[in-house]
C-alpha cells in the first residue's frame, strides 16, 4: 500500500489549543427534581412548631412517628443472649482488674506512709507503747485493705 498524497492519510492531532492531559468540560445533565417523600412522612418531619398545630395535625404527626418507631423496633437486629452475656463478662473482668490495681496502689501508698511514720518514730525516740499502737493500727488497716 502506498501513500501518494496527503489526502490518502487519516491523521488526528487533537483540538487546537487543547493542553495534554486536560479534558474538556462536558455539559452537565440536568437532573430532575428529587422525588419527595410520602405526604405523611413530610408532615411528621416538618419544621413547623408544635404550638401552631391543631389537635388533629398533632395527632397525625404523633401517629406517624409512633408507627416509624414500632417499625424500626420490629425490623432491628436483635442482640443474641450470647453477646449480651459476653459484654457483661467483659465488664465484670474490667471491674475486677480495676479493683486489683486500686488495691495494689492503696497498699503501696499505705506501706510508704507507714515506713515514713516508723522512720520518724525511730529517729524521734518514741516510747515502746506508741510504737506498739502504730503496729496494731497498721495490722488492722492491712486486714481492711486485703
Amino acid at each position: 500500500m502506498s501513500f501518494d498524497t496527503a489526502d490518502d492519510v487519516l491523521a488526528h492531532h487533537g483540538v487546537k489549543g487543547m493542553k495534554w492531559g486536560v479534558r474538556k468540560q462536558r455539559a452537565t445533565v440536568s437532573s430532575s427534581p428529587k422525588p419527595k417523600g410520602h405526604d405523611d412522612y413530610n408532615h411528621a418531619h416538618s419544621d413547623i412548631a408544635n404550638m401552631t398545630l391543631s389537635n388533629k395535625e398533632l395527632q397525625r404527626r404523633v401517629n406517624r412517628l409512633n408507627l416509624e418507631k414500632q417499625y424500626n423496633d420490629l425490623t432491628a437486629k436483635k442482640q443474641s443472649k450470647y453477646t449480651k452475656k459476653l459484654g457483661e463478662k467483659y465488664a465484670e473482668n474490667f471491674a475486677n482488674i480495676t479493683m486489683k490495681i486500686a488495691g495494689a496502689a492503696a497498699s503501696a501508698a499505705f506501706a510508704f506512709a507507714f515506713k515514713a511514720i516508723l522512720d520518724k518514730a525511730i529517729s524521734g525516740g518514741l516510747d515502746a507503747s506508741t510504737a506498739d499502737k502504730i503496729r496494731k493500727g497498721v495490722a488492722a488497716a492491712g486486714k481492711i485493705l486485703k
